[in-house]
């Protein structure tokens, strides 16, 4: 469900990168809904095999509201993997 989508983000860092096709499909919903703010690129040709990106740059007042009153806790951030590049020091 989107609004689990939405819970799930509302403690990580905007912007956000957003890649995987379920993922986007709820940054598709939300943002029709108000609910966050967000740059997603049209799709293109149907077996276009092209890769999405979407960035989600925050959550709405009315996003945050909708949150409160749905009574779904905020969950832990996402996991984001770290490259071997970002452990050189």
């Amino acid at each position: 469900m989107s609004l689990e989508y939405l819970a799930r983000i509302e403690n990580e860092r905007f912007p956000l990168a957003v890649r995987q096709p379920a993922e986007l499909d709820h940054v598709l919903l939300l943002k029709a809904a108000q609910l966050i703010t967000a740059s997603v690129p049209p799709a293109g040709p149907f077996g276009a095999g092209t890769a999405r990106e979407a960035v989600v740059f925050g959550i709405t007042e009315l996003g945050v509201r909708t949150l409160r009153q749905s009574g779904l806790p905020p969950e832990a951030p996402l996991h984001r993997p770290t490259r071997a590049a970002d452990f050189d020091a």
